[in-house]
């Protein structure tokens, strides 16, 4: 069983050891990886992620209507110098 953190009343997993120096980050024996235990910051780094792929998947909307404009220009000006 491992320690008791009361900053998030959670009980840490006794695999998980702290790391000196910063109070939310254990290290994983059997892994080495780092693991937070902020979880206030990995929420806010979740809503930012998915706030820039939604930027990013509104720039590509606007980007394929400009094409689609720049299209249908060409079309209506070759229909003209037609003429």
């Amino acid at each position: 069983m491992g320690a008791f953190d009361k900053r998030f009343e959670m009980e840490i997993p006794s695999n998980l050891i702290p790391v000196e120096g910063y109070p939310n980050l254990y290290r994983d024996k059997e892994t080495g990886m780092l693991v937070s235990t902020d979880y206030a910051r990995i929420e806010q780094a979740k809503r930012r992620k998915a706030q820039r792929a939604k930027e990013k998947e509104n720039f590509t909307a606007l980007e394929n209507k400009v094409d689609s404009l720049e299209s249908k220009l060409d079309t209506i000006l070759r229909l003209l110098e037609n003429k």
